[in-house]
This record gives structure tokens, sequence and C-alpha cells, in this order.
């Protein structure tokens, strides 16, 4: 029995599942910095340097993305969502074993598990989904992302300090074993796709080519470099920057997070909604950089006398935009791709939204190493996403031109 993408409903359970793989593989990576404050110790290594293990993951995540996309097209992206979540849960207990040794393992397997995810579920999404909810459907499945950073913050935190993070990291590992037993039967239904020979060399860099062949996704891409590196970077170091800068606990840090990240699902629903109520993604992804950029440079004033009502405000604007803007980004790719490449072509986009995760952290902690300075850190995370939304603007006036047009026509 296969999937009727014809059906009004037929997006609804691909979009639940794709919704919980994104989540646990998020978790699993959000983790580590949560992780990290009591597992340093144990690594022989400070927990302000987990940057650096956070850009390795991301730069095999980078290339893990672009196969992932060739595929999911080929076997099916439940099958593809399997491997991941089986290779998340191998990365945690490597990185378990609590030795300096395994934290380049630990974090090639976790960027190998994490970066398939987001273009196999495009890969179905793209197939099942209505045009007129295409970005709404994608930015409620991009609240995985947030979710799994409010299972770090909510979950993750107080087992670490009532289980120890050993045990804590080994229990997320078995989550992720039970989530890709139970979709099993879900692949049976839904991955359609025959698989032919497997592929080679040219055919897994093929979207790339076809990608850098297309102005608009072309641009779109090199965009998301800077609105995924402050995104990673407020995820990663939010905690640490808490319990330094404001003298939180560990579970109140968490709890903060959680509050950050259930701004950004929020934000994600929001901005999905009104992109395809306005039909002017372009310009609503401008403004976001921009406040993104106004968010970064707010959060270098928080100091121990910012009253705890101002600090949750902030947050909840931050991550409502830093956190918020990729469901309206990968919709529009999906558009412009089609169904039939979408999946392929949002792992190829994702080779750039990667290269800021992975080039971010390590920069945001070089900057703290030369400067001991979370300001200078944060507000340059900020001059990239305003560049970024004056990129935007320019096709923003074009994605308005071409909606009169269309209008003019329907009239």
């Amino acid at each position: 029995m296969t999937a009727s993408p014809s059906s009004r409903t037929g997006f609804v359970v691909p979009l639940i599942l794709m919704l919980a793989v994104q989540a646990l593989t998020s978790a699993a990576s959000q983790a580590i910095p949560v992780l990290a404050i009591d597992a340093a110790m144990d690594f022989g290594v400070r927990e302000d340097r987990v940057g650096f293990f956070v850009s390795v993951s991301y730069f095999v995540s980078m290339i893990a993305a672009l196969f992932g996309g060739t595929y999911a097209a080929r076997y099916g992206a439940i099958r593809v969502s399997q491997v991941s979540l089986s290779l998340c849960a191998l990365g945690l207990l490597i990185f378990a074993i609590g030795s300096a040794w395994v934290l380049l393992p630990a974090a090639f397997v976790l960027g190998l598990a994490y970066g398939p995810a987001t273009p196999a579920s495009s890969q179905i999404l793209a197939r099942v989904t209505p045009a007129r909810l295409m970005n709404l459907v994608f930015s409620i499945k991009q609240t995985g992302v947030p979710l799994g950073g409010i299972i770090a913050g909510s979950i993750v935190a107080p087992l670490v300090v009532f289980a120890g993070w050993r045990w804590t990291a080994i229990a997320l590992a078995g989550a992720c074993l039970v989530l890709a037993a139970i979709l099993q039967p879900a692949h049976m239904r839904f991955d359609t796709e025959t698989a032919t020979a497997r592929p080679t060399l040219r055919h897994l860099f093929a979207p790339l080519k076809l990608l850098l062949g297309m102005k608009e996704l072309r641009r779109l891409s090199l965009i998301s470099i800077g609105f995924s590196a402050i995104q990673v970077c407020l995820s990663t170091y939010l905690v640490i920057f808490l319990i330094e800068r404001t003298g939180a606990g560990l579970i109140v840090a968490g709890l903060v997070l959680t509050v950050t990240q259930l701004a950004g699902v929020g934000g994600r629903v929001l901005w999905g909604s009104v992109a395809d109520w306005t039909q002017r993604p372009r310009l609503l992804l401008a403004l976001l950089g921009f406040a993104m950029t106004l968010g970064a440079i707010a959060i270098s004033f928080v100091d121990r006398s910012w009253p705890q009502e101002a600090l949750i405000a902030l947050l909840i604007a931050f991550g409502g935009t830093a956190i918020g803007w990729n469901g309206v980004f990968l919709a529009e790719v999906a558009r412009i791709a089609g169904p039939d490449k979408a999946g392929q072509l949002t792992g190829a986009t994702a080779v750039f939204t990667f290269a800021g995760p992975m080039l971010g952290p390590s920069l945001f902690s070089l900057i703290l190493l030369l400067t001991s300075s979370y300001a200078a850190a944060f507000c340059t995370m900020g001059v990239f996403t305003a560049i970024g939304g004056l990129l935007l603007l320019r096709d923003a006036r074009h994605e308005h031109a071409s909606l009169r047009q269309t209008m003019d026509s329907a009239l």
C-alpha cells in the first residue's frame, strides 16, 4: 500500500513521522553542549570549547546532507531516516565512553547522522504537500529542530543532574533506536522509490552542480550560511552563557533554553503561515535577518543585573527569529526545485546551510578565546545576518514584481 499524493490529507502522517525524526536527531546534536557542562572534566577539556566539536559535526553533516538527498530519492525518505537515527545512537554511545580520544569519532558519527534528515524529509513532503500549504507544512516539520533543543533543555539537563551525563547519553541513544524500529511499517508504506544501481560520485555531486547553475537557489544558499550560524551559536552557547554571565544554575539555564526553543517552534509555524498568506517569503526572510541582528546586539548587554522578565522577553524574540526562519527557507527551496528534485536540491543547499554551523561555533569559540567577550562573538554573528537581510531585500523586489504580474494575469 502506498501513500496517495493526491489526497488532501496525504501529507499528515509523513509530516508527523518526519517531525519526530527531525526532533530526535536534533536532540542528539543539541544535547552535546548540555552534556559538556559535566562531561568536560572527564574529557579533560574546557566546556566553552564545545564549539569546535559542534563545528566538526556540522562539517560532516554538510557532506552527508548532499548525499542524503540522493539516497532518499533512490531508497526512500523513511529508510534514510532509520539509518540516521541508528547513527545518532552510535555517536552518543561513542561519546559516552568519556575519553578525549573519542571526541572526534563521536562528532563524525553524529554529523553523519544529522545531515540526511532534512533532505530526506523534503523528498517525501514535497511529493505529498499541496502547494498552498507548502510554507506551513515545511515550517511545522522544521519545528523538530527547536523541539530537539527543548528536549535538550527540559529533559537532558535534569537527567544529567540526577543520573549523570553518561547514562543520559545512553538513554538518548536508546530513544533513537526505538524510533528507528517504530518507522519500519512506515518504510513499507511510504518508501515507493525503486532502488537502482548504487549511486556513483558523479550522481552524488550532481545536485550541487545543478544548484550552482540556478541563480535563485545559489543566492538563497549563500544567505543561509549566516542565518544558520547565528541559530546554532545561540543554541550551543546559551546554557554556558547564562551560567557565566547571569549566575544561573544548570537546570534554570536549561529551562531558559527550553523557552527560547519554544519561541523558535512558535516562530516557525507563525512565519510559515505569514509566508503562505503574503506570498512574500523573500521579504519575510529579509526582515527576519534584520531581527536576528538586533537580537545579537541586545543579548550582548545581558548581565547579572538584568531582570528575569526582560531576559526571557529578549530570548523569546531572539529565538523566534534566529530559530524560526528555516521552514520558510526550505519551502522556498522546494518550490524552486519542484517535487522531483526537492530532496536532492535541499541536500545541495544544506552544503551551504551546514557551513554556518560548521564555521560559526568555531569562530564564536575563537573570539571568546581571544577576547573573552560574548558581546564581540554575538555581534560578529549579527553582521552576517544583516548582510543576508540586505541581499534578500534585492530579491524581494523581484518577488513583488512577479506577484503583481501573477495577480494581473488572474484578473
